[in-house]
């Protein structure tokens, strides 16, 4: 919140990389880690779905939050559109005073009188689930797809001959598609499949042929079914990605294994843009950015 807010009152670059690169970017990288664990320490038989529900947040704000900035940039310009969404993300402290460990929320108070007849109140919590931990399972090679040179999928539509407007629909569409493809995941992986990690390396395998395909599509219509089936398969690897290493790692490890690949998925993170922009401007077309992409989603599935 502060990094937003204080980026709308920001007149020059420099200090807008400190701002909104530094503060806002430190601020929402703490929030990320709490909010992807914590169910895992409330759930043990219905844990794939917990996480999935739970994953498919992101995928409901990729849908709502770009469509919402457009109509606060055209309202109240760049600065208008920075505070109000830090008031927006201000709201994230009052749903963080929630996440509380399972023995904050599993406290019972036992009533007793003691000689005086002055009633005392004991306040006893009891320890972690420590009957619903995962087995914990040794590493037997789990692939993570790096978050590696997927362009914005605004700009290939943009060069393809659409509008901005049919572009900035492909980007909803992907994150609608996104968001069902993280719920649906933990209800698939729960039904279908008895280890996560298939599901996992399905998903990527899907992913990298439909970002290949996508760069053959010419026709709006057939443009934006694939959108939603890249949005899919995205979602459906991030949805099974926590609850793959629950099952891998145990649900005690969960926390430490999450911290490590977040850190790691950090990298590709900040160096995609810079990829993809560079690929982009040596051969001049997105295809062959999105074709790295299908190259890096293929070998992480192996």
């Amino acid at each position: 919140m502060v990094g937003l807010v204080s980026s709308s009152f920001v007149r020059h670059i420099e200090w807008f990389f400190v701002t909104y690169g530094l503060i806002t970017g430190t601020g929402l990288g703490l929030i990320l880690g709490p909010t992807m664990v914590f169910p895992g320490m409330y759930f043990n038989k219905k844990l794939r779905l917990a996480l999935g529900l739970n994953a498919a947040g992101s995928g409901l704000g990729s849908f709502v939050l770009p469509n919402l900035m457009r109509l606060l940039l055209d309202t109240y310009g760049l600065s208008g559109c920075l505070l109000v969404m830090g008031g927006i993300m201000l709201h994230t402290c009052l749903f963080a005073l929630l996440l509380r460990p399972p023995s904050f929320w599993r406290c019972s108070l036992h009533i007793t009188k003691d000689s005086e007849d002055k009633t005392e109140i004991r306040e006893e919590k009891e320890g972690l689930l420590a009957h619903q931990r995962g087995p914990d399972k040794a590493n037997t090679g789990i692939t993570h797809i790096p978050e590696m040179a997927l362009p914005r999928t605004r700009s290939l539509p943009k060069e393809f001959g659409f509008t901005d407007s049919q572009g900035a629909l492909c980007v909803s569409i992907v994150g609608l598609a996104d968001f069902f493809g993280r719920g649906g995941s933990g209800m698939i992986g729960n039904l279908c499949f008895r280890e996560m990690r298939n599901l996992y390396i399905i998903s990527v395998v899907l992913f990298s042929c439909f970002t290949v395909v996508i760069t053959f599509m010419r026709t709006f219509v057939v443009f934006i079914v694939i959108c939603g089936l890249l949005g899919l398969s995205t979602g459906g690897y991030i949805g099974a990605q926590l609850a793959m290493v629950a099952e891998e790692l145990g649900k005690d490890n969960l926390s430490t294994a999450w911290g490590y690949i977040a850190f790691v998925s950090s990298f590709s993170i900040l160096i995609d843009p810079v990829i993809s922009g560079a690929i982009r401007d040596y051969t001049g077309s997105w295809t062959n950015s999105f074709t790295m992409a299908a190259v890096c989603g293929f070998v992480s599935a192996k």
